[in-house]
């Protein structure tokens, strides 16, 4: 993660910064921005000084900080802020509103630092700016292009095959773009695959999950997803299916009450 975002979640750390007049460095500066435009966050910061347990909606307030922060600092950077810059002018071209451009880099943010089993010391700046770049073509994704190649995947192997891999595309589909295209991440693959297994004869979940891989990979080829979350993608996928093939993965049926 952003080494900004490890920094602050610690709530000690945050107070000092919300609560210094005039905080000195680049991060601690950008931390009292983010104070400053989201004040009921900061407040939630603030009153939770000193507490050995904080809830959760303070959690989330500290969560929003240190995104918000984050984002400001990555701005400035040399490498990543004109991605950031491009991609926002792409997404406000076709159609997004600022504040859903923003939305859309802070998700970046906010999924290179907690979406995926790394260390929380390493900040992986080719993965963010990959996912940065993907967002322009992300912008230019409409209805009628997802109709067109939802219908070529689905014809690609052959009318046998088509009614599986239809299936295979909508699950996709409907877990990460059901309230407008984005970056698709592991919640989204963890959604489709649950979709399936519970959608799909277990004589065809082989091939369902064949055709999910394929989907993956016809998607990279429109640069929907770069190499790097192609390979992760495709990595959850393979563990998925072989949680699924060990001995006892499926819940097994409770004894009834009559049963001694």
């Amino acid at each position: 993660m952003h080494p900004l975002i490890a920094r602050f979640l610690n709530v000690d750390a945050a107070v000092a910064v919300l609560e210094h007049a005039n905080p000195e460095g680049a991060d601690e500066m950008a931390f009292a921005h983010a104070g400053e435009r989201f004040g009921n966050s900061k407040k939630a910061v603030l009153n939770a000084k000193g507490r050995k347990q904080v809830s959760q909606s303070t959690q989330e307030a500290l969560m929003t900080l240190c995104i918000e922060a984050a984002v400001e600092r990555i701005k400035s950077d040399a490498t990543l802020g004109p991605k950031v810059a491009a991609a926002v002018k792409a997404l406000m071209a076709e159609g997004a509103t600022a504040e859903e451009a923003h939305s859309l880099i802070c998700f970046a943010v906010l999924e290179e630092a907690f979406g995926y089993a790394e260390s929380p010391d390493h900040f992986d700046a080719e993965f963010l700016e990959e996912t940065l770049e993907s967002l322009i073509p992300i912008s230019k994704v409409t209805e009628d292009v997802v109709d067109q190649w939802v219908e070529t995947f689905a014809k690609s192997e052959g009318p046998p095959h088509k009614a599986l891999r239809l299936t295979v595309a909508e699950a996709v589909l409907d877990a990460a773009w059901s309230e407008g295209p984005q970056p698709i991440g592991p919640e989204h693959i963890d959604d489709a695959f649950d979709a399936l297994v519970d959608h799909t004869a277990e004589k065809d979940l082989p091939k369902a999950v064949e055709a999910l891989e394929a989907f993956i990979a016809f998607l990279a080829e429109k640069k929907i997803i770069g190499v790097e979350r192609k390979q992760r993608l495709l990595a959850m996928i393979k563990v998925a299916l072989a949680e699924l093939a060990q001995p006892g993965s499926a819940e097994e049926e409770e004894p009834s009450d009559e049963e001694e």
